[in-house]
């Protein structure tokens, strides 16, 4: 490590051999010196809403000198990932503390963030330990979100097929369907029964789509 030898209290230990006038000086520096592990995580793919995973993040002083952390942090506001209370702030030589790191994917997704560590070490006052992770789930596209027939002849009839995709990457359940029409009731609603799916509840698998069939007459 460089430092400068004003910042540190130094031990000069004078070895004589006999009668020989040749001295060696030992100079010994006295410094906090930060460890941490892990130096990132991976908390892999997560089940999105029902699997949270956590670590332990081992913060040790290997110097000779207090160990004192001024912060802990994450690097970006997240829900996803959020940071216990850090047992111990100061530290002996060879002593350690830790924290826990806790990750709940919302969605299918993939999230990545940091700790920040912050401490007295000259050398190194800030460690950054890199987190990543994904979240596994089902997500419901539907297309299209909003449709005007305009104008209808009476006893003429038009329709739309409305999409419904699964973006997402684990099965989506469909499990009802309703609709809503003022009245008088000039809508009605063909779901695919009959189709690949039959009747519900559906399971569509990701990337995968069926159609509801909206007839305006």
């Amino acid at each position: 490590m460089n430092r400068c030898m004003g910042l540190f209290s130094t031990l000069f230990l004078m070895l004589t051999f006999g009668c020989s006038d040749y001295t060696v000086s030992k100079i010994i520096e006295y410094a906090p010196e930060i460890e941490v592990s892990p130096a990132s995580h991976d908390f892999g793919a997560l089940n999105a809403g029902v699997e949270t995973r956590n670590i332990e993040i081992v913060i040790s002083n290997i110097g000779n000198e207090k160990l004192s952390i001024s912060s802990v942090s994450l690097g970006v506001g997240s829900s996803n990932f959020s940071l216990s209370t850090l047992l111990d702030d100061s530290l002996e030589p060879a002593e350690s503390t830790s924290l826990f790191v806790t990750y709940d994917p919302v969605t299918y997704e993939t999230n990545s963030n940091s700790v920040i560590i912050q401490s007295n070490d000259e050398d190194e006052p800030e460690v950054v330990v890199d987190l990543d992770g994904s979240g596994d789930a089902p997500v419901i596209d539907i297309d299209p979100m909003y449709h005007d027939f305009g104008t209808v002849l009476i006893g003429c009839e038009e329709q739309i097929d409305i999409k419904i995709s699964n973006i997402g990457n684990a099965n989506l359940e469909i499990s009802d369907i309703e609709y809503f029409v003022s009245v008088p009731v000039d809508f009605d609603l063909y779901a695919n029964y009959d189709g690949v799916y039959g009747e519900l509840p559906w399971t569509i698998a990701p990337s995968d789509s069926t159609i509801v069939t909206v007839f305006y007459t």
